[in-house]
């Protein structure tokens, strides 16, 4: 059975540089990878951890 696993995802603000590269644009070009070269994964999965958000005062 194959799972893959994305982690790292540094997900910011839609449109925002982060190190010289958009987040987001890396991310969804390794769900249309995923997509069109791993179909036969059984799973994917995007560990949910968000520890920087949950310190930023509200």
């Amino acid at each position: 059975m194959k799972i893959i696993q994305l982690s790292d995802l540094h997900l910011t603000t839609p449109g925002r540089v982060l190190h010289g590269r958009d987040p987001l644009q890396h991310f969804q070009a390794a769900i249309a990878d995923i997509n069109t070269h791993q179909r036969d994964a059984a799973l994917v999965v995007i560990p949910a951890i968000f520890p920087m958000m949950a310190a930023r005062p509200r």
